[in-house]
């Protein structure tokens, strides 16, 4: 286990040098129960952490993943939605939430993109997969440094959405990151994911 710290700090200490790296996911927190196997496509920008759910017994939370890229890197529609909020806050910076509406589960399905450099939509914006959202960036007090913390919620309501953990949604399957790729055709049903920022190629 002490091992398994060290080359995890190792690892995050020389990949924060880098915000090129890419096809690399962050291994979850030891304290997070029924973790997903996460198999990165090769083009996607590294993700810097991964999910941790509330637990009473543990003070830590990550209420999504996060994506370590350049200032700059396009931040992309990850499904089919609508755009509900755009706004900046002291912690958080500038974020859009999306809301894809109902899946075929009956839970209403939201997305949320947090620090964002600039925003380039508007409330009331019907988005495709794949479309700009802004640019990733270093807004809000919880961002040390660039990153896209990227969130996805379900529930009965938007107000009422709770955080899951977005591996369990990719398109291509459970824990497998999916590129958006222009001109592939995607269901709509059930509501799925695809990486929220471009992917090299």
């Amino acid at each position: 286990m002490f091992e398994r710290l060290v080359l995890t700090a190792a690892f995050v200490f020389l990949a924060a040098c880098s915000t090129e790296l890419r096809g690399k996911a962050q291994p979850y927190d030891p304290r997070v129960p029924n973790q997903i196997p996460v198999i990165m496509d090769p083009r996607a920008h590294w993700m810097s952490q991964q999910f941790a759910p509330s637990q009473e017994d543990v003070a830590y939370a990550h209420r999504g993943f996060d994506v370590r890229a350049a200032t700059g890197t396009p931040v992309i529609a990850a499904a089919p939605g609508r755009v509900v909020m755009a706004f900046g806050d002291v912690m958080h910076g500038q974020q859009v939430v999306v809301d894809h509406g109902i899946d075929s589960d009956g839970a209403r399905v939201v997305t949320r993109y947090h620090h964002l450099h600039r925003t380039d939509v508007v409330v009331g914006q019907v988005l495709k997969r794949g479309d700009k959202i802004g640019q990733l960036g270093s807004t809000g007090a919880a961002a040390v440094f660039q990153h896209l913390h990227f969130e996805l919620r379900r529930g009965e309501t938007i107000q009422k959405a709770d955080p899951v953990d977005p591996n369990l949604y990719w398109i291509d399957g459970v824990g497998r990151v999916t590129c958006f790729e222009p001109g592939r055709v995607y269901p709509e049903r059930p509501i799925r994911i695809t990486y929220p920022t471009t992917c090299a190629g």
